[in-house]
């Protein structure tokens, strides 16, 4: 036994002894500069990657059994794999590193490194958007078969600062860290690394998320980094999160969707402020609107699940932490709070329940100008959210100016108190669900007074006081009251009021918590004086008003409200830019409810109505649609028609209004309104304007269509008037034209064809007026007894015996005015006049002159009888080619003035009295065609000569006329012939075409004619139904 021992021992010693020597011999040959030649002549032969050091040296015995290996300033340097895209070449630059290997865990297939340390290094991680990494620098092996080594590093320790990067560009993740000294030693037997890590930068980039911007980091604790820095086991870590301190214990993991977070995070003891600065900067805002001394204590954080980048979903978490007491301070609004305090806690885990909630206890915020208590939960947040709470505030205005900066002593006075208890439902804040919440608050003054010009705010108040109650399925209770009110901001009114009662409250009995249905309510206001101002160039006022309010479910359906409305006011007014209205003795009624759709299930009639629907939409628009009539509502507005029905009575003994549409002293008296089923009746209701007096009955249909753009607007009114000042009227309303086109736009003027000079019907209007008129003015005419009917429909305009007796003679007129486009533009006249001033024939219608140039030559009274049709050109002329009319014009003892033509005849017939002329009767009668006025032949006696006339004349200005002289001093008879164009004609004497007994008689032709075009003219509204 000895000698085997003996053997054993001198194996053994003989073993070392040759390890000693090959170890002495290796250190005597491995030289430093050796050394350092063989790393640099080799290294890059069995890596992907470019190796240099400065120096190289090697301590076989220093650390026995480990070979340690010290190399200063050395790099490592992976080139790009291609010319394109974006890499990082250097993988590692270091000052110094000391590495420590044990050759004896080669024979265990794995590479063991007990210490590795690091001094002023870079470390930079890279992976391209082809998944290609530049820490892949080692070559696939030969030798698939053979196990690989397996790599454990025992201690990592850096010294005089580590900068490590790690970026990967397919991902987007970016992070960075400044390492101020590490240490990281392998437990014995667990995985990771206990590290005590000094960070003072760190920036992680997530996507376009940054979450953190160079937040210093301290760590203390267990650390594992799997599946290439993107998992992350923390175990017992205290942490310094730029000054917060943190205790972690659990797992981070980074995706390239989420932030996935599970585990537990406490801070003991820290600052508001600093817990901002920490947290990530996509969740809060990058200024950081506040100041605050507030301490934030026991805050505890579990988080169990992943934050998601795109929906913004949270993880699985509960959270508690008690805050104050401490000082706090919004800089945007200046609200200085010097202590406040509470107890928060909140929590979110869907798959039990919680879908959000907050919860606040015991928060008091004390100052000299405010105390405010508050307790409440906010549960459900993110599917259902709920609110309990209970609430008190008191407010001390005189001290104002120390909770909020910018405001002065002096600016503000009084005081304020309100309390509020609350628990309901945000789904429940409707008419129809107020049911079901529970809600009491009140508010309390004797008065205050606020007037701060830095925030542009005034606000003064009286005794003012406010109580709800709601009591869930029993009772609403609302009571408010007001001695005065006066809200100014930014130099605007926006409310003044006096002696003003508000109450409300639920009918008895029926208040319930169902709310499929509208629950019913009622209420009053009475007010002294009562002002709202909408905004700058709109106010509402009202004096000496009662209104009277319901809200009751629809009989057709109960979850649809019915809203009854009755207001009574000695006076009311309002003012809408420059247009001002004022009313006195003021009665309305009216009552809201929405429109029911029914619900269609054919789907044949379904699709029929898509196809005409979009068969409307691509209809072109009608040239002349810019004329309709249009209120240009939006699309809001229209929509509040589209759902609501109004119906209700309006009574008004005086209406008073000015604006400059229509400008002139305007006034409604005894107005009587009645709006029901979109049709709005007018009875006994007199109107004024400057000169004029209209009573006016009638009716109006179809107003919401036209509002919406689609019907027509029917106007069928009886409209009667002791004085009517045509002049005057037309006047205004030429002024009011004028000012309501001024502020056109000249892209309107673009987009649609505008026909300046061309008077256009609108085509969305259906118009049936019943005119009786006492006295009428008209240019120079002053008319009695004026009655007839104006209609209006499909751009057509017609007058429709149209009658009156005037200091010119009686007239009657039928008239047709067409727009149905431009191409087919009408107008036709059918006109009688008795006993009229021939001269007030040519000042009435100027353009008579032009079809008959004789009549201006002559004075005194005829009968005429005219009819005429035309189309015209967007100018309005008369486009003379398509004229059609026939004329009769019958008088006695009428005067023939000198003229040219009349003078160069009675010379060579040698007339007694060659400037004046009396006619003892004439019939003339003429038709209009073609271009040509053609005059039948007539009999006229003048002076000592009988004559039969006829001839024709062109629109060109050529005529050519016979006189056959029938009796004259002349003891034969003869005819004269005049022709030529005025200024330049000649007169011929010759045979007479005419006898006594040889004069055609052709007025059936005239009468023909007439009917014809008179028929034209009053054919397109004999079958049209205005109702």
């Amino acid at each position: 036994m000895k000698t085997r021992w003996r053997i054993v021992l001198i194996i053994f010693l003989s073993a070392l002894g040759l390890l000693m020597a090959v170890m002495v011999a290796v250190t005597v040959y491995l030289t430093p500069s050796r050394l350092t030649s063989l790393v640099n002549r080799y290294a890059s032969q069995y890596l992907e990657a470019s190796v240099s050091i400065s120096r190289a040296t090697t301590h076989l015995l220093r650390d026995f059994p480990d070979i340690t290996a010290e190399l200063d300033n050395g790099k490592i340097l992976v080139p790009a794999p291609d010319s394109t895209g974006k890499w990082a070449d250097t993988l590692l630059a270091f000052r110094k590193m000391e590495v420590s290997l044990r050759p004896s865990a080669l024979l265990l297939h794995k590479i063991f490194i007990p210490r590795l340390h690091l001094e002023q290094a870079v470390i930079h991680l890279f992976t391209d958007k082809q998944d290609r990494s530049n820490w892949d620098i080692f070559p696939e092996p030969e030798d698939t078969l053979s196990p690989s080594y397996g790599l454990s590093i025992g201690r990592l320790s850096v010294s005089d600062t580590l900068r490590f990067t790690y970026h990967d560009y397919k991902d987007t993740v970016y992070y960075s860290v400044g390492i101020e000294n590490m240490t990281a030693r392998a437990p014995f037997r667990s995985g990771g690394y206990n590290a005590d890590i000094k960070s003072f930068s760190n920036t992680l980039i997530v996507g376009e998320n940054l979450l953190f911007d160079r937040i210093p980091f301290l760590v203390r604790g267990g650390i594992t980094l799997e599946n290439i820095f993107d998992d992350y086991y923390f175990k017992d870590c205290e942490t310094v999160l730029g000054k917060v301190p943190l205790y972690i214990n659990g797992f981070m993991g980074l995706h390239e969707d989420s932030l996935e977070l599970r585990g537990v995070c406490r801070i003991d003891s820290a600052g508001l402020a600093d817990i901002y600065d920490a947290i990530p900067l996509n969740l809060l805002p990058r200024e950081k609107p506040f100041e605050s001394s507030l301490p934030l204590k026991d805050v505890v954080v579990i988080l169990n699940g992943a934050y998601n980048y795109q929906s913004g979903e949270f993880p699985v978490f509960s959270a508690r932490l008690t805050a104050g007491p401490g000082s706090f301070m919004h800089l945007p609004t200046g609200i200085m709070i010097p202590e406040i305090q509470a107890g928060i806690t909140s929590s979110y885990d869907p798959l039990k329940g919680n879908h959000g909630s907050l919860e606040i206890k015991g928060m008091e915020v004390r100052s000299p100008a405010l105390d405010l208590s508050l307790n409440g939960i906010l549960s459900s947040v993110l599917k259902e959210p709920a609110v309990k709470l209970t609430a008190g505030l008191e407010v001390r205005l005189d001290h104002l100016s120390d909770l909020v900066k910018g405001i002065t002593k002096g600016q503000a006075t009084g005081e304020v108190s309100a309390d509020l208890e609350a628990d309901f439902r945000f789904k429940d804040l409707t008419p129809a669900a107020l049911g079901n919440i529970m809600l009491r608050g009140s508010f309390l003054t004797e008065g205050f007074t606020l007037d701060l010009p830095s925030y542009s705010l005034f606000c003064r108040a009286d005794a003012t006081r406010v109580f709800l109650g709601i009591s869930p399925g029993t009772s609403l209770d609302l009571e408010a009251g007001s001695d005065s009110l006066q809200i100014r901001y930014k130099g605007r009114e926006l409310a003044a009021l006096s002696g003003t009662e508000l109450k409300a409250g639920s009918t008895p009995g029926m208040f319930t918590m169902d709310s499929t249905k509208v629950q019913p309510l009622s209420g009053s206001l009475k007010s002294r004086n009562l002002q709202v101002y909408v905004n700058d160039s709109t106010r509402i006022g009202m004096g000496n008003g009662h209104v009277v309010f319901r809200v009751t479910p629809d009989s057709r359906d109960q979850s649809l409200p019915v809203i009854g409305l009755t207001l009574e006011s000695g006076s009311a007014g309002a003012i809408m830019g420059v247009h001002r209205g004022r009313i006195s003795d003021l009665h309305l009624q009216a009552d809201l409810s929405r429109n029911i759709r029914p619900q269609r299930r054919d789907t044949t009639g379904l699709s029929a109505r898509r196809e005409a629907f979009l068969l409307r939409r691509t209809r072109p628009r009608h040239e002349f649609s810019y004329a309709d009539l249009s209120l240009d509502l939006d699309k809001e507005e229209r929509g509040l028609l589209r759902r609501w029905n109004v119906n209700g009575t309006l009574q008004a003994g005086q209406i008073q209004f000015a604006t400059p549409y229509i400008p002139l002293n305007t006034e409604v008296n005894d107005a009587h309104l009645v709006l029901q089923n979109d049709r709005l009746e007018i009875a006994n209701t007199v109107i004024r304007a400057g000169r004029s007096d209209l009573l006016l009955n009638g009716y109006m249909t179809d107003i919401r269509r036209v509002l919406l753009g689609r019907g027509r607007l029917g106007l069928n009114f009886d409209l009667q008037s002791d004085t009517l000042d045509c002049n005057e009227l037309i006047g205004a309303i030429s002024s009011g034209m004028f000012s309501m086109n001024e502020p056109d736009s000249l892209a309107d003027s673009l987009e649609i064809p505008v026909y300046q000079n061309l008077l256009i019907v609108p085509g969305n209007v259906n118009l049936q007026l019943v005119l009786a008129v006492s006295n009428a003015y008209y240019r120079h005419l002053q008319m009695k007894g004026l009655h007839g009917m104006l209609r209006a429909a499909d751009r057509y305009l017609q007058l429709d015996e149209l009658q009156a007796s005037s200091n010119a003679g009686d007239i009657t007129i039928d008239a047709l005015y067409a727009t149905p486009d431009k191409d087919s533009l009408n107008v036709g006249l059918n006109m009688e006049m008795k006993d009229i001033l021939l001269e007030e024939v040519t000042r009435l219608f100027p353009s008579i002159d032009t079809l008959f140039p004789m009549i201006r030559s002559f004075r005194g009274l005829a009968d005429i009888q005219f009819s005429a049709t035309s189309q015209l050109d967007t100018s309005m002329n008369l486009i003379l080619s398509t004229l059609q009319g026939a004329c009769r014009i019958s008088g006695n003892g009428l005067v023939l003035l000198d003229g040219e033509t009349f003078s160069e005849i009675s010379r060579k017939l040698m007339f007694r009295k060659k400037a004046l002329n009396l006619i003892e009767s004439i019939r003339v009668e003429a038709t209009v065609a073609d271009n040509r006025v053609d005059v039948y032949p007539f009999i006229m006696e003048m002076d000592r000569y009988r004559a039969a006339i006829a001839g024709s004349h062109n629109m060109d200005g050529t005529f050519h006329y016979h006189i056959s002289l029938l009796k004259s001093p002349v003891p034969f008879k003869f005819g004269i012939d005049v022709l030529g164009v005025p200024g330049d004609y000649k007169i011929d004497l010759g045979r007479a075409r005419f006898t006594d007994q040889g004069i055609p008689a052709l007025s059936y032709r005239i009468d023909s004619i007439r009917v014809n075009l008179r028929e034209q003219i009053r054919k397109y509204f004999e079958n049209y139904s205005f109702e």
